[in-house]
């Protein structure tokens, strides 16, 4: 009898660990085809990783040449599964990945091939590999390989274009970048540190699980790496339906973030003075459409991400890793009471609106009414404070969206590749009816098909039965995942009374996480 695992999103955690731009395999993939979450590394062999990675990196300035060769033989052959001959080297690398650039007088080739046989038992190259100093960022331009002044990650993008293979790695011995490449699109990637792997055991493990021996020559064709991608590819469509309620959420937010901002200590009501509701809702739909048009125009080399100025200065979907790294290390307090993340937001769409001639960024003057800076005036006000909690809750609700695997809902990454530009204006278009208002006494904001906000004091009162059916018609569970849901005390003959937060506390986990309630007076 097969064992059935038991399906959960933690088991997938890792990838909030990771740095990834686009869609390269998604969480309901993942949680299919691995329920159990990455496949552990025995530990002998995790220890010796540690070790190698030690030697490695006390060593990589005193001779770096030899010191990363060891390290990376020891990840590409030890660690992934691979035999030494699997791979070929200089002087052995095979003619048809050579790639003369007429254009920028270069000649670019990978520094390993992996190779193997395709079902045909025809030889056939599986993954190129570039691997740089450890000094030399991935994403920094350089010159000592040739005269074309881009970053390793471009090179290596436009190899795997030109020889229309689907599959690269590059590293510098500290960082393992894996990418994805469609003819004429910018590759997805997803970014390892190798200091992760030693601080987050789990990392490591899924950088063994997509990468190993296993991944490339399995008996089970769905978990190839290239399947599981394209599996990926094809299951995103299927949430893209989504993205209206995800940029509405996000809406929400912003504009309670708005309404916090106005009632502050140093406004005290002059941020929003004299700007009435509809023009409210029209200045926070603006800000959420700029960020969909930014998301969507990185993911397709509109813009230059994937150049290291860009990302680490302005780009979103790298600002959202940092605000994913930042909620980690920080404490809640100091992660709602930093506000740079909107500040770099506005520097963006001005730099969008305006252009750069700069040769870090070369980006032309888009303009446009979207992105006008003088349109909404307010958002540049010194009372305008977003918290990076809050800008942090916008980017994960316009990046991720909710995909059902069995009888669990679980976040999948959004791809904004799949997307087209009719898509977004008809998402527009279904958002540009809509306004806020003032709430007449506190609500609590309920989960379910129909979102449903009620006020807090329907549920004063009820206990057992009572409860179990008002909570029934609100959420469409059923009652039996409402009797598993609530807790303990309520089941029985209490009544919730007490204050607003412990009536909140009591039926949370039928809540929106980010905003349960609303309170009365607040937009």
């Amino acid at each position: 009898m097969k064992k059935k695992h038991k399906v959960s999103k933690e088991n997938h955690d890792w990838l909030s660990l990771v740095e990834m731009s686009g869609l390269l395999i998604s969480e309901p993939v993942l949680a299919e085809h691995f329920p159990e979450g990455p496949v552990k590394t025995d530990q002998f062999l995790y220890r010796k990783l540690i070790k190698e990675w030690e030697r490695f990196f006390i060593n990589r300035k005193k001779d770096p040449s030899h010191f990363l060769n060891r390290w990376i033989d020891f990840i590409l052959e030890d660690f992934l599964g691979f035999k030494p001959e699997d791979w070929k080297k200089h002087p052995f690398i095979p003619e048809e990945v050579k790639v003369e650039l007429s254009d920028v007088n270069q000649i670019l080739k990978p520094t390993r091939v992996l190779s193997g046989q395709n079902e045909e038992g025809e030889e056939e190259i599986k993954l190129l590999v570039s691997i740089i100093p450890p000094g030399q960022s991935i994403d920094q331009s350089e010159t000592k390989t040739g005269k074309w002044k881009v970053s390793a990650h471009t090179k290596l993008s436009r190899l795997l274009h030109e020889t229309r293979l689907p599959l690269g790695l590059i590293t510098n011995g500290v960082d393992f970048r894996l990418l994805y490449c469609e003819p004429g699109l910018s590759p997805y990637y997803i970014t390892w540190s190798a200091q992760t792997w030693i601080e987050e055991k789990t990392t490591a493990d899924a950088f063994h699980t997509l990468l190993c021996n296993d991944r490339f020559r399995n008996e089970e064709e769905n978990k190839l790496l290239l399947n599981l991608i394209r599996e990926s590819q094809d299951k995103q469509i299927e949430i893209t339906d989504q993205l209206g309620d995800q940029i509405r959420s996000a809406i929400e937010l912003f504009t309670a973030a708005l309404d916090r901002a106005d009632t502050d200590k140093g406004s005290s009501g002059e941020l929003l003075k004299g700007i009435d509701y509809r023009e409210i809702y029209e200045m926070s739909l603006i800000v959420m459409m700029r960020l969909v048009f930014i998301l969507y125009a990185e993911e397709r080399s509109l813009l230059p991400h994937g150049e290291l100025f860009y990302d680490r200065a302005y780009g979103v979907s790298y600002l959202l890793y940092s605000l994913e790294k930042e909620k980690r290390e920080k404490p809640e307090d100091n992660f709602s009471s930093s506000f740079d993340a909107w500040e770099r937001l506005l520097a963006l769409f001005e730099l969008i609106y305006n252009g750069c001639p700069h040769p870090n960024i070369n980006l032309p003057s888009y303009g446009g009414a979207i992105f006008n800076p003088e349109r909404f005036p307010v958002l540049k006000s010194p009372y305008c404070q977003i918290s990076n909690n809050v800008i942090y809750k916008i980017l994960k609700s316009l990046s991720f969206a909710r995909a059902k695997l069995g009888r669990e809902y679980i976040q999948q990454k959004v791809s904004y590749r799949t997307i087209n530009v009719e898509h977004i204006g008809y998402i527009y278009e279904g958002l540009i009816d809509y306004t806020v208002k003032r709430a007449s006494e506190d609500l609590l904001v309920f989960t379910g098909k129909e979102e449903p906000v009620k006020p807090i004091s329907e549920i004063k009162g009820k206990t057992g039965s009572e409860l179990e059916d008002y909570l029934k018609n609100i959420t469409g569970l059923k009652l039996t995942q409402i009797k598993k849901k609530l807790s303990e005390e309520i089941k029985e003959d209490n009544k919730i009374e007490g204050t607003i937060e412990e009536r909140i506390k009591t039926v949370k986990p039928f809540l929106d996480q980010d905003m349960p309630l609303i309170r009365e007076g607040s937009l």
